[in-house]
C-alpha cells in the first residue's frame, strides 16, 4: 500500500506546488487529485499488468498537464513505457525517434489538430494503431478520422479504466491485424519458394561440378585457382542462402519435440563454435553460466541449437578485436507459466536504437555480406514453433543482449529436473590468436 500511496501523494503535492517552477491554479491541483485517486484505485486492483519484457512503448501526446501526469502513472502500473508530447510536432519528433507501440492522440492540441497529426503518423507508418480522445462535441469529426486510420476514439471526460480498456483492446487487434498479414506472406512464400529454390540449386550443382573439375586441371595456374576458390565459396554462400529461405518458409510441426535439458544444448553449442571462434581471428573469451536445477524444457533440441548457433555467430561477428561472450539459463514463473530463459550476451559494437524494431524482419542486415534470415528464422522457431519469445536489447558501443525465453515442460515432463550435481560454470576461456 505504502508503494502506491506515495507517488500518488508526490504526484498530487507536486501538482500543487510546482509545474516546471511555476505555482500553478488550484483546479490544476483539483484535476491532478482526481485522476491521482482514479490511478491509485486502478494501481490497486490492477497491479502490474505485464513483464518488463514485453512492456508496450506508448506516445501521448496532449496539452493537459493534469492528465498526462496521471496517465502516465497509470500506465507505468499497468506495466506499460509511456512518453509524452504536448505538441503536435513534438509527437511527431518523437514517434520517429522512439517507433511507439501505441498512439494516444488529443485531437484538439495547440499547434495543430489530432487529424493532421493523424495523417503524418499514418504516412510515416501505416500499422501503429492510433486512439483519438476528443471533446464533447467532436464526435463526428472522431468517427470520420476512424475512417483515415485511427482504431478507437473516446470522448472526455471519460473514466481512466475505459481507456486502459481501450488500450488493451487496440493493441490486441493490432496485434491479431499484424500477425494475419505476416501469416499471409509466409503462406505466400512457403508456396513460391521449395520451387525458387529448386531451380536455382540445379545449376548450381552442375557449377560446382564444373568447377571442381577445372580445379583439377588448373593446380599449377595461380590466378586460376584464386578465381575457382572465389567461385565455390559463392556457391557455399547461396546454398547456405537457399537452406535459410526454406527454413524460414517451412510450416511449423511439433514432429521431433521432446523433454530437453538446455544446458546440455548451450555446452554442444559452445564446443560446434569452437573452431569458427579460432577462425575469426579474435581474442574472444565465452563463458557459460548456467542453472544447475534448471528444468527440462519440452523442445526440439535441433532447432534450439539453431537458434543458439546463429545468436553466437552473431555475437562473434559483432566483437572488432577482443571482447567476452556470455551464455546464462535461468528459469522463473510468470503468471503461473514456468518459464525457461536463455541469454546471450556479448561485449560488441551493438545495435542503432533504430534498426532495433527491424533486427528479426527477414532480409534485413546491416552486414555488408548479410543475408538477413538469421534472427528472423530463429524468430520464426522460437515464437511460432515453440510458442516463446525472442527480444534483443542493444546500446551501440555497450554490446547486445539476446533473450530467448521458452515454456518449460509438457503435461506429462513439467516437473523434470535434470541432476542438480552437474557443472552449473563453464568458461571456454580466451582463444590465443595463433589459434
Amino acid at each position: 500500500m505504502y508503494s502506491k500511496v506515495c507517488p500518488l501523494l508526490s504526484l498530487t503535492f507536486y501538482g500543487l506546488f510546482s509545474f516546471n517552477g511555476e505555482l500553478v491554479s488550484l483546479s490544476f491541483f483539483l484535476r491532478t487529485l482526481a485522476f491521482a485517486l482514479m490511478a491509485g484505485v486502478l494501481s490497486r486492483n490492477g497491479g502490474n499488468g505485464m513483464d518488463s519484457q514485453l512492456r508496450k512503448r506508448i506516445l501521448i501526446c496532449d496539452d493537459d498537464r493534469a492528465f498526462l501526469a496521471v496517465l502516465v502513472e497509470s500506465l507505468n502500473a499497468r506495466g506499460y513505457e509511456p512518453t509524452t508530447a504536448a505538441k503536435g510536432k513534438e509527437a511527431l519528433d518523437r514517434f520517429a525517434r522512439l517507433s511507439p507501440d501505441l498512439v494516444l492522440l488529443d485531437y484538439r492540441l495547440p499547434d495543430m489538430d489530432g487529424g493532421q497529426v493523424l495523417q503524418k503518423l499514418r504516412t510515416a507508418e501505416a500499422r501503429i494503431p492510433i486512439i483519438l480522445m476528443t471533446g464533447f462535441g467532436d464526435q463526428k469529426v472522431a468517427a470520420e478520422l476512424m475512417k483515415s486510420g485511427a482504431m478507437d476514439y473516446l470522448v472526455k471526460p471519460f473514466q481512466m479504466g475505459e481507456l486502459l480498456e481501450s488500450i488493451e483492446n487496440t493493441l490486441r487487434k493490432a496485434d491479431e491485424i499484424k500477425r494475419r498479414q505476416e501469416q499471409e506472406k509466409l503462406i505466400l512464400w512457403g508456396k513460391l519458394f521449395p520451387f525458387v529454390a529448386h531451380e536455382i540449386r540445379n545449376p548450381l550443382h552442375s557449377i560446382g561440378g564444373a568447377v571442381a573439375l577445372i580445379k583439377k586441371r588448373c593446380q599449377n595456374d595461380e590466378t586460376t585457382a584464386r578465381a575457382v576458390k572465389i567461385i565455390q565459396e559463392e556457391i557455399m554462400r547461396l546454398n547456405h542462402f537457399m537452406n535459410q529461405c526454406l527454413d524460414f518458409s517451412r510450416p511449423s510441426s511439433k514432429e521431433g519435440f521432446s523433454s530437453i535439458n538446455l544446458n546440455e544444448v548451450v555446452k554442444s553449442c559452445l564446443q560446434l563454435m569452437v573452431p569458427f571462434l579460432r577462425s575469426v581471428a579474435k581474442r574472444i573469451d565465452v563463458e557459460a553460466k548456467l542453472e544447475p536445477s534448471l528444468p527440462l524444457v519440452y523442445a526440439h533440441g535441433d532447432q534450439i541449437k539453431q537458434v543458439l548457433i546463429n545468436l553466437l555467430r552473431n555475437a562473434t561477428e559483432a566483437i572488432k578485436k577482443e571482447g567476452e561472450i556470455i551464455v546464462e539459463t535461468h528459469h522463473k514463473r510468470e503468471r503461473s507459466h514456468a518459464l525457461a530463459e536463455i541469454k546471450v550476451i556479448d561485449t560488441g559494437v551493438g545495435i542503432r536504437e533504430e534498426d532495433l524494431a527491424k533486427v528479426f524482419t527477414p532480409f534485413f542486415s546491416r552486414k555488408r555480406q548479410g543475408i538477413g534470415l538469421g534472427l528472423a528464422v530463429s524468430k520464426k522457431l522460437v515464437e511460432e514453433n515453440h510458442h516463446g519469445h525472442i527480444r534483443m536489447d542493444s546500446r551501440p558501443s555497450k554490446g547486445t543482449t539476446i533473450t530467448v525465453t521458452l515454456p518449460i515442460g509438457s503435461p506429462d515432463s513439467a516437473n523434470d529436473r535434470p541432476d542438480p550435481s552437474q557443472h552449473s560454470r563453464a568458461s571456454l576461456g580466451p582463444l590465443p590468436d595463433e589459434c
